[in-house]
C-alpha cells in the first residue's frame, strides 16, 4: 500500500521505504515545511530514516571520516544521513523533545542549503540536563568535538552570525563554553557570547582554524581539556571594529603546564644556579640525547636513510658509532620513502640486530595516535624512533611545510611525545635545493633538540656530518658511507682537505685547465683549488704554463701517468696554507 501525506501545497508518497516527490520535482521542497506538527512531522522522520540508512558506504561517510575525522558512529548518534537523489550530506536539526525541526544539506562543492523557518542550534536532541555545555560553529565541528568528549554535551550554531539562537533553547543556569572559529566572524561571535551569556571562550592555538583542524593536527582530548582548564586566564579585547582574543599556546609539554591557578613566584638567578641537576643522559654520547626530537637533514639521494639505518644498528646492539659510545635501546624505523626492494637490500647489507623493528607506511598519513601506539608496542621506557621522512609521513609540502600552523604543530607534538615516552624521535627531512639548510618553517630549527646535517658531493667520496643543538659544540665529522658500513674518518677539516687534494690530482689530465674551471668542475672553493694546485706544482706532480696574469692565466696539466696517494701530512700542510 502507498501512504500519501499532504503538506502545504504538495504531496509526498511513502511506498515501502522510499520517499518520492509527486509534485514540483525536487525533494528539497520537502524540507521547506518549517515547524509543522503531528502527521506532517512524521514525514521528516521518515526522510531522515532513509537518509541515515543510505549513509553507510556513501561518499558522505568517507568525506566526514577522511576530511573531518568523524566516525560513522558519531554521525549516527546525531542522525546524519545521505540523500541519494540530491547527492548530499543531510544534517537533521532536532528539538529537545526528539522531533525534527529542519534539515541542512551539504553537497560535494561544500554548498549548504538551510530550508525551513526559525534558526535553532544543532544537536539539541543530545541535551541531558548537564550544566556544562560546549558550543561550536557549524555541524562538522560539533560532531568532532562531541566525538572527542563523549561525556559532555556539545551543540552547534549554524554560523557565527546566529549566536542568538542559543538564548531561546537553553536553560538559564548552564555554563556555556564556546569553541568558535579563529576568523574575524568567530572572534566577534565569541565576544557576543561572553556579553549575552557570560560564556567562557576556549581559544584554539595560533594557526588552527577550527575544532576539526585542531584534532586533525594531532592534538587530543587532554590538550583540549587543558585549554578548558586555563579559560579563566584568557582575556578578550573588544573594540568598535573587531574583537581580538588573546591566544594561549598549548605546545608546551603537560609537565610545564598547570591545571590550577598557581601564584607566580619570581626567583633570582643566584638562587637557582646551584640547584642540583641530574647529568644529561645520552643515546649517542655528546650528540643524541636519550629523549627529545632530532632532525637529520641533507640533499635528496645523499644517503640520509643509509646513515640512519647504520645508526639504528649500532644503538640496537649498543656498539660505538662515530667513535662515540651508545646506550643499548630498541629502535623502530617508520618508512615512507624507500621501496620494499631497496629497503630489504639496505637491511641485508649489514648486521641484523634483535632489538630493531620496521614499519612500512602504517597509515596513509602519519598521526600522533599512531606514533604513540608504535612506541607503546615496543614496551620500553627509552628507545629510538626514526620517521623517514617528514614529507612522506605527514604529506605536507610547499606552503604547508613553511607554515608554523601546520608543520610547526606536528614538530611540537612529536617533541612532546618524545619527552612523555622517554624516547628520542629522529625525523629525516630534506634540505633546500643547493643549500645547506632544512626546507620549510623555522620551527624545524626551533623545535629540534639536535640538528644533524649530512653532505657529500658523490656516493664515492667522504661526506661531512655537522651537529648543532643544545649541547657542547661538536666539530664537523667526516664519514665514509656505504650500504655495508659507516666509517668515522675523523674531523672533517682534516679529512676532507686530504680527500679534496686527491680529487684535484686525479682530475688533472693532459688537457691544460685553469684553476677557476677546475674549481667549478669539482665544486671546491677557488681559493682552496689554487692552494692545492700550487702545492702539487711545487712538488713536481703537475705541470704549469702561462704567466698567471690577466689574459695569460696559469694552466695545469698532468706530468706523470700514475700518482701516489696524498699523505695525511700533505693534507694537513695544505689545509694550513689554505687558512693562511
Amino acid at each position: 500500500k502507498m501512504a500519501v501525506f499532504k503538506t502545504e501545497g504538495y504531496r509526498v508518497a511513502h511506498p515501502g521505504g522510499q520517499i518520492i516527490l509527486l509534485f514540483w520535482g525536487t525533494l528539497a521542497l520537502l524540507l521547506t515545511i518549517g515547524d509543522v506538527a503531528g502527521e506532517e512531522r512524521g514525514n521528516l522522520k521518515s526522510y531522515q530514516a532513509l537518509c541515515s540508512e543510505a549513509f553507510r558506504g556513501s561518499w558522505a561517510e568517507e568525506f566526514l571520516a577522511s576530511q573531518r575525522g568523524i566516525t560513522a558512529e558519531t554521525a549516527s548518534r546525531f542522525g546524519v544521513g545521505y540523500d541519494q537523489d540530491q547527492d548530499c550530506i543531510v544534517f537533521p536539526y532536532y528539538l529537545p523533545d526528539g522531533s525534527i525541526h529542519r534539515f541542512k544539506l551539504r553537497d560535494k562543492r561544500g554548498q549548504r542549503y538551510s530550508p525551513g523557518e526559525g534558526v535553532i542550534p544543532f544537536g539539541l536532541g543530545t541535551l541531558n540536563g548537564q550544566q556544562r555545555i560546549f558550543s561550536c560553529e557549524g555541524e562538522t565541528d560539533t560532531l568532532r568535538l562531541a566525538q572527542e568528549l563523549p561525556d559532555e554535551v556539545v551543540i552547534g550554531i549554524p554560523g557565527a552570525a546566529s549566536i542568538g539562537c542559543i538564548k531561546n533553547h537553553l536553560p538559564d543556569e548552564i555554563i556555556l563554553y564556546t569553541v568558535f572559529d579563529s576568523d574575524k566572524a568567530g572572534k566577534t561571535a565569541t565576544a557576543k557570547a561572553i556579553e549575552m551569556f557570560g560564556a567562557r571562550p576556549v581559544i584554539l592555538p595560533e594557526g588552527i582554524k577550527d575544532v576539526c583542524e585542531f584534532f586533525q593536527a594531532g592534538y587530543d582530548r587532554e590538550d583540549f581539556m587543558r585549554l578548558v582548564a586555563t579559560i579563566d586566564n584568557v582575556h578578550v579585547e573588544t573594540s568598535a571594529e573587531t574583537t581580538t582574543v588573546l591566544r594561549r599556546d598549548i605546545s608546551s609539554t603537560p609537565s610545564t603546564q598547570s591545571t590550577q591557578s598557581n601564584v607566580i613566584q619570581l626567583r633570582p638567578w643566584c638562587e637557582v644556579v646551584y640547584e642540583s641537576v641530574e647529568d644529561r643522559e645520552w643515546l649517542l654520547e655528546g650528540i643524541l640525547p636519550k629523549t627529545g626530537l632530532a632532525i637529520l637533514g641533507g640533499w635528496a639521494k645523499a644517503g640520509k636513510s643509509t646513515l640512519a639505518i647504520h645508526l639504528c644498528r649500532e644503538i640496537a646492539e649498543g656498539k660505538p658509532f662515530l667513535g662515540r659510545t651508545t646506550v643499548t635501546a630498541p629502535v623502530i624505523y617508520i618508512n615512507y620513502e624507500m621501496p620494499e626492494d631497496y629497503r630489504s637490500e639496505l637491511i641485508a647489507a649489514g648486521q641484523i640486530p634483535d632489538g630493531a623493528f620496521w614499519l612500512d607506511r602504517p597509515v596513509n598519513v602519519l598521526d600522533m595516535d599512531t606514533v604513540r601506539e608504535v612506541i607503546d608496542q615496543a614496551g620500553s621506557d627509552h628507545g629510538l624512533l626514526v620517521i623517514d621522512s617528514f614529507r612522506g609521513a605527514f604529506r605536507i609540502t610547499g606552503d604547508g611545510e613553511n607554515s608554523a600552523g601546520n608543520a610547526g604543530v606536528i614538530l611540537r607534538d612529536l617533541q612532546r611525545i618524545a619527552i612523555e615516552s622517554g624516547w628520542l624521535i629522529l625525523l629525516i627531512h630534506h634540505n633546500n635545493k643547493g643549500k645547506k639548510q632544512l626546507s620549510g618553517t623555522g620551527d624545524f630549527y626551533a623545535a629540534a633538540d639536535v640538528l644533524l646535517n649530512w653532505k657529500r658531493t658523490s656516493p664515492n667520496s667522504a661526506g661531512e656530518l655537522t651537529v648543532e643543538g643544545r649541547m657542547a659544540p661538536v666539530e664537523p665529522m667526516a664519514m665514509s658511507l656505504t650500504q655495508q658500513e659507516a666509517t668515522y674518518l675523523g674531523e672533517a677539516k682534516d679529512v676532507l682537505a686530504s680527500e679534496d687534494l686527491k680529487r684535484v690530482l686525479e682530475s688533472i689530465t693532459d688537457e691544460p685547465i685553469s684553476a677557476p674551471a677546475l674549481a667549478k668542475q669539482l665544486a671546491i672553493k677557488p681559493g682552496s683549488i689554487r692552494a692545492y694546485l700550487s702545492k702539487l706544482f711545487n712538488e713536481g706532480k703537475i705541470d704549469r704554463q702561462g704567466e698567471g696574469k690577466r689574459g695569460d692565466p696559469f694552466l695545469y696539466s698532468k706530468t706523470v701517468e700514475s700518482v701516489d696517494c696524498v699523505s695525511d701530512e700533505d693534507a694537513h700542510n695544505t689545509k694550513t696554507k689554505v687558512l693562511m
